[in-house]
C-alpha cells in the first residue's frame, strides 16, 4: 500500500515517455542496420536504447532534476572550501557521519592557475574545534 502512497503519476509518465522513445528510436536505427545486414542489429540496438535510457531516468531521480543529491532534493552551494566544510560541521549533529571527500593526499588548492597551500585535515580539525568551543 506504501507504493499508492507514494506514486507520482507524472514521474511515471516522464519514465515512460523516456522508455517508449528510446525503444522506437532504437528499433528504427537497428531495422535500419538489420535490413543493410550491418553488425548490431535490431535486438542489440533496442537494448542498448532501452538500457541507456532506464540508467539516465534512474540517475535522474536518484540525483533530482537538477543533479543535486540531498534529503528531498536541498542542498547548498558554497564556493570556498574552507567556509563548506565549517558550514558542514555546524549542521553536524548527534550520529551524524561528516565525509569531507576531496584531494586529501594533497596540501594546495589550485585556482585560476595559482596554488594556495589548504589542508582538509588542518581545515576540518579547527571547524571541529571551533564548533566544540562554541557549546553547540
Amino acid at each position: 500500500m506504501r507504493f499508492l502512497a507514494t506514486f507520482q503519476i507524472y514521474d511515471f509518465l516522464d519514465t515512460l515517455v523516456s522508455l517508449a522513445s528510446a525503444f522506437v528510436l532504437g528499433t528504427l536505427i537497428g531495422a535500419e542496420r538489420q535490413y543493410r545486414q550491418r553488425t548490431a542489429g535490431l535486438r542489440t540496438n533496442v537494448l542498448v536504447t532501452v538500457g541507456a535510457a532506464a540508467f539516465v531516468d534512474l540517475a535522474m531521480h536518484l540525483a533530482g532534476a537538477d543533479g543535486a543529491v540531498g534529503a528531498a532534493g536541498t542542498y547548498k552551494v558554497i564556493a570556498d572550501r574552507a567556509e563548506a566544510i565549517a558550514y558542514a560541521v555546524r549542521q553536524s549533529r548527534p550520529g551524524d557521519v561528516l565525509i569531507v571527500a576531496g584531494k586529501g593526499h594533497e596540501l594546495g588548492q589550485e585556482a585560476a592557475g595559482v596554488v594556495r597551500p589548504f589542508d582538509d585535515r588542518v581545515v576540518l580539525r579547527a571547524a571541529i574545534e571551533n564548533f566544540l568551543g562554541a557549546g553547540r
